[in-house]
């Protein structure tokens, strides 16, 4: 059994027993020695219309260096344009000293073919000399994709809004993104608004034009969500302090009621 590499391929082989040397094997396979294995890491990226692809990157060790070569490819028709090559290089101590793409743009170019827009897609393997960055170390092979910020297409799910007015979205890609701003209208004569009924005003000559400012801007005051106009009363909260406000009524009536008794018994023990 050798080690894997030309530089430790087996030929040659005597055996003796007894002084007498065996020239007759029953090998039940004979292979000769490789170069080493190759090791796929798969992951899972999108193209400009929320496609999914598989993006295959294959590292093959170059004997008695440390040194690693990549191989790129993608599934399906699409085609990779562009660094579709690279080579990882390591210090003796097994960190990263260099990765590198053979493009020249220094990214993996890919062409889908399905009418999305090409992609330029960047493998990061971490900082170069640290050790949770990529790294050779006698182990087994464990290369993996710790992260990928592509994304997919998003349905809209839920919205909510802050202080500020802004209306954030939540997506069912795991996005958030800020849709729009509520504007504040301030007047230079706030009295001088004309009722339309309920809680509404418009504006007037006396009341002068409206002048649009965000929240928390120019001493504007904030926006406060989740609550309904004219309406910011904690109903249950309420309830629940009126309640304890009557209980203790009621005990404080009961002692008054019981010294009141206990005066008039003295009276009449006086008597």
């Amino acid at each position: 059994t050798g080690d894997i590499g030309e530089a430790y391929a087996i030929g040659g082989i005597e055996i003796s027993q007894g002084g007498d040397n065996i020239t007759e094997f029953d090998f039940l396979e004979i292979q000769a020695a490789s170069d080493g294995d190759v090791f796929d890491v798969t992951s899972i990226v999108y193209d400009s219309l929320g496609n999914t692809h598989n993006l295959m990157v294959s590292f093959n060790k170059v004997p008695d260096v440390n040194i690693w070569n990549w191989t790129a490819s993608v599934d399906g028709i699409g085609q990779i344009t562009g660094g579709s090559t690279g080579v990882a290089r390591f210090t003796s101590g097994g960190l990263l000293s260099s990765f590198t793409t053979d493009g020249a743009t220094g990214m993996i170019e890919v062409d889908w073919g399905n009418g999305a827009a090409p992609s330029s897609v960047m493998l990061d393997p971490g900082d170069v000399g640290s050790t949770s960055s990529l790294s050779q170390f006698t182990q087994g092979y464990s290369v993996r994709m710790n992260d990928v910020d592509g994304m997919g297409m998003g349905t809209l799910q839920t919205i909510s809004i802050n202080r500020s007015g802004i209306i954030n979205g939540q997506f069912s890609n795991g996005t958030n993104r800020d849709l729009a701003q509520i504007v504040m209208a301030d007047f230079n004569n706030p009295s001088g608004l004309n009722r339309v009924g309920e809680n509404m005003f418009i504006f007037s000559p006396n009341s002068g034009t409206a002048n649009f400012v965000y929240a928390g801007t120019n001493a504007r005051g904030m926006i406060t969500p989740g609550e309904l106009e004219m309406s910011n009363v904690d109903l249950a909260g309420e309830f629940t302090e009126m309640i304890i406000a009557q209980r203790g009524f009621q005990a404080n009536a009961r002692i008054i009621s019981v010294g009141d008794q206990m005066l008039t018994e003295l009276v009449n023990l006086k008597k």
